[in-house]
């Protein structure tokens, strides 16, 4: 990262540290950086998140999250067990006192 890269941000980010609220928000589609009535968005993540830390910014980076909720979407259980079947449906009402129910394709069952 050259000189450059790290200031390039240095007028926001002391404008987001005297904002009641400012704070940089860093995501999988890039970066937000949330000041006065205003945000500056972008890509360059890690540069102005190493200006931001340096300067005492409140950084929110919730990249790290990424791949164990896609490892968990993978599998399909969080349990690593197979997941417990659809609960059966609650018997229907009873007609004229009799205790008729219906069964899952809607047929009477006695």
């Amino acid at each position: 990262m050259s000189g450059n890269e790290r200031t390039r941000y240095d007028a926001d980010i002391v404008r987001a540290l005297r904002t009641p609220g400012g704070h940089l928000s860093i995501g999988r589609g890039g970066f937000t950086l949330h000041y006065e009535h205003a945000r500056l968005s972008g890509y360059d993540c890690d540069v102005i998140k190493a200006a931001a830390v340096a300067a005492g910014l409140l950084v929110i980076d919730s990249r790290r999250d990424i791949p164990r909720h896609g490892r968990i979407a993978a599998r399909g259980s969080a349990c690593g067990r197979a997941p417990k079947p659809a609960p059966l449906p609650r018997p229907a009402r009873t007609r004229g006192g009799e205790g008729v129910q219906q069964s899952r394709e809607g047929k009477d069952i006695r």
